[in-house]
């Protein structure tokens, strides 16, 4: 130790030793502090040097100030006793059988650095006994650590408290912010389900009244059915709760709809952090160069919205060539067509991890289509054949493939013929977005297929003739973004508005996913004809609500053309560190 910081040292023991004993002795005390039938003589300054809470009082011209005589209510006497230790003396007063009274008192008193140290004391010590009294303390007081860490073990310790029962002593605006908490560590959803109903059990006359409240947090979309028509059946007061009913029938309409699953925002249909399952952006392989000879790669991999990390899945078992399309169905996802293998047709199982050839091939081969899953089949719409004649490779039909029983079969044709197009589902109908024509110039239209009578119409326009935009639904709208970084929202009625630009981009080849409200865009080439145009490896998030955008700090695993990417529900498993892409 120098000899400056051993002198500051004797210096504070000298002083804290002189405040003792003016209290011990009661010289020169100018306060008192009544508490029940105790009395403590203190000094007005030095309560006001350590207590915001007396140095706004003494400053106040209250009438303590003037008679020199506190009356104090919510403190007991051993405890103001050990709270004055600490303020004359520096002494640690903190110990298990008096922390949460100390707090307490500190902040009472607005002591902030007593109250950290009680904070840091009881984070020590948490329990499954104390864990929520602790909480109910940190929030009563505004204790920011004690506060988190308590609510961190209630989170990660549910399932043992929900085996002791304590759960049940919650009250509902409690109950709520538990079940809401996406990092809630309950085995299964029908689990937390449970904790709910023998929740209200515990007092179903006052409870069935407050269980909307919590009942609409639960992700009821990730129970199995048959749960779900059990509990309706065994529970009246769910049964005869008409909000309770209208999340159950919402969870199961979830269930029938694997090919819509992904298209809506809400919480309550993405898994909660510990699960075992995750929802995650893939990337299927990709051209790595923006020009002959094009350099392409069979790897697939899966970004983790959790750990900010790419994983390498399973690759595909071969390369179908540029420009194929990709779609999901529940959590599959299918590519077809492609450069080299135009009628090329795969799945990848999400459940195994595996890639597997179908070898129901399109009757018409293409590239540059679009691929929509409805009901239980795939549609794909547009496309270019290379081995037509020149002039006439345009292909304008579509072709369903049936998941059930295997084979395309021709339903519909476009009334443009378009290649390099995207297109998305809203309700029975299939909308196709600009793309380009024959002789080799842009359209501005959308074209409607309706599944019912397989006939196309044009239904409404772009704000600009364009090929090679993206788009994807969120919430029964379609989100369509330009090679300019125009946003178009568009709906089931036909209108089509901008609601916003991305800065600065300007790109083609660009992938495109939403998730959870947000739109994220990332890769493609930059827009142009300059022939050394770059491959971009960015990411960038768009707000749907609020219109904006932002470059993220992750990236790709390296720039690329994004031929198709998509957003499935996959077994954490199959992220496994040693698979992680470097960026």
């Amino acid at each position: 130790m120098s000899g400056k910081n051993r002198w500051r040292e004797e210096y504070f023991e000298t002083l804290s030793s002189g405040l003792e004993r003016l209290l011990q002795d009661e010289r020169h005390t100018d306060v008192t502090i009544n508490i029940n039938e105790r009395s403590f003589k203190a000094h007005k300054a030095i309560l006001s040097a350590m207590s915001h809470y007396f140095d706004a009082m003494f400053s106040s011209g209250m009438r303590e100030t003037v008679t020199g005589v506190v009356h104090m209510e919510g403190i007991e006497e051993d405890i103001f006793q050990s709270v004055l230790f600490y303020i004359y003396r520096g002494y640690d007063e903190i110990f298990e059988d008096n922390a949460e009274k100390m707090l307490n008192a500190a902040a009472i008193l607005q002591m902030e650095k007593l109250q950290t140290r009680c904070e840091e004391f009881l984070c020590k010590s948490i329990s499954t006994d104390n864990c929520l009294p602790r909480w109910r303390l940190a929030m009563q007081h505004q204790c920011t650590l004690l506060k988190e860490h308590t609510w961190s073990f209630i989170l990660k310790h549910f399932a043992e408290l929900y085996e002791s029962d304590v759960l049940c002593t919650l009250d509902v605006d409690e109950m709520v912010a538990l079940v809401k908490d996406d990092h809630l560590c309950a085995r299964d959803e029908e689990t937390l389900c449970e904790a709910v109903i023998d929740w209200v059990e515990t007092d179903v006359e006052t409870r069935k009244s407050q269980l909307s409240r919590v009942f609409v947090h639960l992700r009821l979309a990730l129970t199995r059915p048959e749960y779900l028509l059990n509990i309706v059946k065994k529970y009246d007061f769910i049964a005869k709760d008409s909000v309770c009913m209208e999340a159950i029938n919402g969870a199961k309409n979830c269930g029938l709809l694997p090919a819509r699953r992904h298209d809506y925002s809400s919480s309550l249909m993405h898994y909660r952090n510990p699960a075992e399952m995750e929802d995650v952006l893939v990337v299927v392989s990709g051209g790595e160069t923006a020009k002959p000879p094009y350099v392409r790669s069979k790897n697939v991999y899966a970004y983790s919205f959790n750990t900010k990390l790419w994983f390498q899945l399973a690759s595909i078992p071969y390369d179908p060539g540029i420009e194929f399309a990709c779609c999901v169905y529940d959590n599959d996802i299918y590519i077809s067509g492609g450069g080299l293998w135009q009628t090329a047709l795969m799945r990848y199982k999400s459940k195994k991890n595996k890639w597997h050839p179908i070898k129901d091939k399109l009757n018409l081969g293409r590239r540059r289509h679009a691929m929509v899953a409805s009901g239980r089949c795939l549609y794909v719409l547009g496309g270019y054949n290379s081995e037509k004649a020149e002039g006439s490779r345009i292909v304008s039909t579509i072709e369903k493939f049936d998941l059930d029983c295997g084979g395309w079969t021709e339903s519909g044709e476009l009334d443009i013929g378009v290649s390099s197009v995207s297109a998305s589902m809203l309700g029975e109908k299939i909308f196709i977005f600009g793309g380009e024509k024959n002789d080799k110039t842009d359209v501005h239209s959308i074209q409607c297929y309706d599944i019912k009578t397989e006939q196309v119409t044009v239904v409404a326009d772009l704000s600009k003739s364009c090929k090679l935009c993206r788009s994807v639904i969120c919430d029964e709208k379609v989100y369509v973004v330009t090679y300019d970084g125009e946003v178009l929202c568009f709906t089931e009625d036909y209108n089509v508005e901008s609601v916003g630009t991305i800065p600065g981009f300007e790109r083609v080849h660009f992938g495109l996913i939403h998730r959870r409200g947000t739109l994220v865009l990332l890769g493609g080439l930059a827009a142009g004809s300059d022939p050394n145009r770059d491959l971009c490896d960015s990411m960038i998030r768009y707000d749907i609500e609020t219109n904006s955008s932002e470059k993220l700090p992750d990236k790709i695993p390296s720039p690329r053309l994004i031929d198709s990417c998509a957003k499935i529900i996959i077994d954490k498993k199959f992220l496994e560190e040693d698979d992680a892409a470097d960026c």
